[in-house]
């Protein structure tokens, strides 16, 4: 299987894996062939990155969180949510229920990928998915942060509903009045609506609302806070994978904390599994593995080898040997 861009150059490639409409319905089964009407249609939804299958089988590809399963989720949000925005409050059974099926559904080894697959056309969808993407991503985080369980629920509610105000206004204010909505809910944890509020806030003391430095900020803000960055990178900004790593690494002098980065850095790989890549030796191939304590060193097979050359970019023997160009 093979990470691509979604364009006329895929035309002809078979999907590896299903997309569906943000109604709940399969638009697009494993296995179809794609043509121009279907390439235009999933950029139309706002997906940028497929997977497809090249007949490679040494590549095996799990999600973090399967698209029939998160699609159930982003229905039940997408409800709570329109309830929210009529009626000022919140269900925290709702809440909680779906925190406990997003912590006790991931898969967290190490070649589970976090793909978008769920097409969307209206800010609602898109909102709950981003919600819902921030709250996987930043259990991931949590865990190889070291957390508990109860620690990891109140991180995964405040990643869930850290854009609840821009179900009342949009703008900067967004941060505040989700914190005043939350703080009005007395079944919620004190990190949780805390979280809310300064998930804005950068180390530096150049975020918002409050403009307060690292020392603080809440851990499970500094958390949430570079989650929602990547993903508004991949997302809205429109960079690939690797991109928007090199972007959360740029920023975290001046917005993210060290540490935090670096589980981060452990949770979400630079080089996914199925990207192409070109070495410094001039050999292209597939990344095939990760290695978890060394993202940047993935396990790569190269294209076009008789006897199925894998080059692991962390032995001692290929130390001098690194990815010099994404061939997306």
């Amino acid at each position: 299987m093979k990470l691509s861009i979604v364009s006329n150059k895929i035309i002809g490639k078979e999907l590896a894996f299903p997309i569906y409409m943000d109604n709940g319905v399969m638009y697009l089964n494993r296995g179809i062939q794609l043509n121009e009407k279907y390439i235009k249609a999933i950029q139309n939804m706002k997906i940028n990155l497929v997977y497809t299958d090249d007949g490679i089988s040494d590549i095996v590809l799990k999600e973090v969180l399967d698209s029939e399963t998160k699609l159930k989720m982003i229905k039940t949000l997408k409800t709570e949510f329109y309830s929210i925005k009529a009626t000022k409050k919140i269900n925290d059974k709702v809440i909680k229920e779906l925190i406990e099926d997003i912590i006790s559904q991931l898969d967290m080894s190490e070649n589970a990928l976090f793909i978008n697959s769920l097409g969307h056309t209206d800010e609602m969808t898109e909102l709950c998915i981003h919600s819902i993407d921030v709250a996987i991503l930043s259990i991931m985080v949590g865990v190889n942060y070291g957390y508990n369980y109860r620690k990891l629920f109140n991180l995964a509610v405040g990643a869930l509903l850290h854009d609840i105000g821009k179900l009342l206004v949009q703008g900067k204010e967004h941060s505040l009045e989700g914190y005043n909505l939350l703080k009005k809910n007395y079944m919620f944890d004190t990190s949780t609506y805390i979280c809310v509020l300064l998930h804005h806030e950068n180390v530096d003391g150049t975020g918002y609302p409050e403009g307060v430095k690292a020392s603080r900020i809440h851990e499970f803000a500094k958390i949430v806070s570079i989650c929602d960055g990547y993903l508004n990178a991949l997302n809205k900004e429109g960079m690939m994978l690797h991109q928007a790593m090199e972007k959360v690494q740029a920023d975290t002098l001046r917005k993210y904390d060290e540490e935090i980065y670096k589980c981060f850095n452990k949770s979400v790989y630079l080089y996914p599994v199925g990207l192409e890549v070109k070495l410094n030796n001039g050999k292209v191939g597939t990344v095939i593995l990760q290695n978890r304590n060394y993202p940047i060193r993935p396990v790569i097979m190269i294209n076009g080898s008789k006897d199925r050359e894998y080059i692991d970019l962390n032995h001692k023997d290929n130390l001098t040997l690194f990815v010099e160009e994404v061939m997306l």
